[in-house]
């Protein structure tokens, strides 16, 4: 194991290339005594990837933080997938309301307007019936009381 991790970490690029095994603090490697690499994939100072040492507190506080930010994140897009399910749910009563628009052949079927006019005619036209309907009453009282009359002054 040793073997394998024995680099020394170096300050500047001189003792870098002098050393067979060798780690600057910008993260390039030497190992070998030939072959130089460097990782940019991650940030050098990322505590999360460090592997090296004693204790590793403050890898655990690193990978708790990321651990709470993506449960965050979770939690945000729940939040739009429920919203999101929300709104296709309305989406989806509008397209049957509008399908069952369909199932009608003409406006006329639909077209409430009108009836509603008809209607109001008719009314209008039974109160005048039921107007005309007192005076033809009226009419018909005084005939019969002017027919008694006539039949009164004949007696007498």
């Amino acid at each position: 194991m040793f073997r394998r991790f024995n680099a020394v970490c170096c300050e500047d690029l001189t003792v870098f290339q002098r050393l067979p095994f060798a780690v600057t603090r910008q993260g390039q490697i030497k190992s070998a005594g030939r072959r130089h690499e460097k990782d940019d994939r991650f940030t050098i100072h990322d505590r999360s990837r460090f592997i090296l040492g004693w204790q590793n507190v403050e890898k655990i506080e690193a990978l708790t933080r990321d651990l709470n930010g993506l449960q965050g994140e979770r939690d945000r897009q729940i939040k739009l997938l429920e919203h999101a399910d929300t709104e296709r749910k309305v989406l989806n009563e509008e397209k049957d309301r509008l399908r069952n628009l369909l199932l009608f052949a003409s406006f006329s079927e639909i077209n409430w307007q009108i009836l509603a006019i008809e209607i109001e005619k008719l009314h209008t036209e039974k109160k005048e019936l039921q107007k005309s309907s007192d005076i033809l009453q009226t009419l018909q009282t005084q005939l019969s009381d002017n027919q008694a009359d006539i039949i009164r002054w004949e007696e007498k």
